[in-house]
């Protein structure tokens, strides 16, 4: 079963002049978006190139995107895809001698987690897949708590946002969790 978090995306304009860009404009964002991955794949390059580096040597980076064309619907498209948090690695090493054992020839990650997404243009709602980390021990004392303390004395930090249906106060903060069948 898949959970996903919801968060609020607005694409603001820089002038107060200016007005919304609607769901067109999301598309046309998005479009590129996607332009800009294909164009990465055909050039060879690293998907490293246009991701962004998050600490300890992790990259978030759009891996997949379309833009979903609906009829009938009050929503005309949607857009779906997925991110990857991975890691890029050069070469690997013995540990103890310090040798070279492999040298990549590029493109190639130990660690790699990839997160589905959808986004609502109308509604400017993102949906991203929300992937449980391995935390220092498997057993809970309690998960629905929010000071969740762990058996083995590690505990894990209180869950940011609220569980509240998004509105346009919650400005990229989690909102909520939809369970869905995978």
């Amino acid at each position: 079963m898949a959970i996903f978090k919801f968060y609020n995306i607005q694409l603001l304009p820089v002038d107060r002049q200016s007005s919304d860009v609607g769901s067109e404009g999301y598309c046309k964002l998005f479009k590129s978006v996607a332009d800009l991955v294909d164009q990465t794949r055909a050039n060879k390059d690293r998907l490293s190139a246009i991701g962004v580096s998050m600490r300890g040597g992790l990259f978030f980076s759009p891996f997949h995107v379309e833009i979903v064309e609906f009829q009938g619907l009050d929503a005309s498209a949607l857009i779906h895809g997925h991110f990857l948090k991975f890691d890029d690695v050069n070469e690997l090493v013995d540990t103890n001698s310090g040798e070279l054992e492999y040298k990549s020839s590029g493109n190639t990650s130990s660690k790699r987690f990839q997160f589905e997404f959808v986004f609502d243009p109308v509604n400017h709602i993102m949906a991203i897949q929300r992937v449980f980390n391995i935390l220092c021990h498997p057993t809970f004392k309690d998960l629905r708590s929010r000071r969740a303390v762990l058996r083995s004395g590690c505990s894990v930090g209180t869950m940011s946002g609220s569980n509240s249906a998004p509105d346009a106060s919650t400005s990229l903060m989690p909102s909520t969790y939809l369970h869905t069948a995978t």
